[in-house]
């Protein structure tokens, strides 16, 4: 009885990402695990006929990002004894993307949806701009000002998505997120913002690494 209740538990704390590529002429993807500072490689995933099942073993809240190919990729957060599934269709990974899970992982994906339509108005502007030849004239100076519009609205969201959030480490890759190379925050001028979300996921995640790496950048370990 005492076997049989331990093997009921340890099932109940399966933690397993699974998913589905339709279409996909790929047999691999790249499991990493985000550090504070790094992606550091875990395993390369099978996947057959686009399907993949994989089990991770987290002992805190992990954000990990699985890459299909350098520019495909699907990010969540785990923790121990629960899931995430992930459905997608080739080529478009990125765009079709659907992934299901905890409510870290559905934030996660709602700023990346965010950022997707962005960058797809982004890459309508850039190509009116390349089809203009002259590159300092009304209508060019003209997208630019729409550019910025804009990346100052993307920036108001988010903004507004981290004090709607800020006990979840969404909040955090929120507040990491960049347009190409351009960052939305930096810590001069927006700490209000880190400091805000370290009062809460210090007491939500007062263990992470995450949190850890956060109070040293903001200089609460001095």
């Amino acid at each position: 009885m005492l076997l049989l209740l331990l093997l009921f538990v340890s099932c109940g704390k399966t933690t397993k990402i699974t998913g589905v590529i339709s279409n996909n002429p790929q047999k691999y993807a790249m499991l990493y695990k985000m550090l504070p500072y790094e992606l550091e490689w875990m395993d390369t995933i099978l996947l057959v006929n686009g399907k993949f099942s994989y089990l991770l073993h987290p002992d805190e809240m992990t954000i990990y990002v699985l890459r299909f190919n350098d520019t495909c990729f699907a990010s969540f957060a785990m923790n121990a004894g629960e899931k995430v599934h992930i459905e997608a269709q080739y080529p478009d990974i990125n765009r079709s993307m659907n992934i299901q899970g905890n409510e870290e992982t559905r934030l996660m994906f709602q700023t990346r949806q965010q950022l997707f339509a962005l960058d797809d108005k982004v890459k309508t502007l850039s190509e009116q701009f390349r089809q203009n030849s002259m590159p300092m004239d009304s209508l060019n100076q003209q997208l630019m000002t729409e550019y910025d519009t804009l990346y100052q609205a993307h920036k108001c969201w988010l903004k507004q998505f981290i004090l709607s959030h800020p006990q979840y480490l969404a909040s955090l890759t929120a507040y990491y997120q960049t347009l190409g190379r351009n960052a939305f925050f930096s810590v001069p001028e927006d700490r209000y913002l880190l400091d805000t979300l370290y009062r809460h996921l210090s007491l939500a995640y007062p263990n992470s690494m995450y949190v850890r790496d956060l109070a040293e950048k903001l200089g609460y370990n001095d």
